[in-house]
């Protein structure tokens, strides 16, 4: 499932997202890719995870990730991607 752009926000500089409500419980297992759709980068994916790839990490609903890239903005339009559960066919 892909989290709607109005329910993050890109931080650039900081290397930031932060996800807003319902997607702000998110886990970082939760997380399959995250490509900037105004570069065509990849930013993150968890399939590539060998070493000196981009990794990320999650504190509460803020995502901080190691792509070095300084053509990456706060206004680039993202897709995130993250998998969602169902647990008695309520999804979370």
């Amino acid at each position: 499932m892909i989290i709607p752009g109005s329910l993050y926000a890109h931080d650039a500089s900081a290397k930031t997202i932060t996800l807003s409500a319902p997607w702000n419980t998110t886990t970082m297992e939760q997380i399959l890719s995250i490509r900037d759709l105004t570069t065509g980068k990849i930013i993150y994916n968890c399939k590539n995870t060998n070493t000196g790839h981009p990794t990320i990490s999650m504190t509460g609903a803020v995502i901080t990730y190691t792509y070095n890239l300084s053509t990456l903005a706060n206004g680039d339009k993202l897709q995130i991607d993250v998998s969602v559960g169902f647990d008695g066919g309520t999804a979370y």
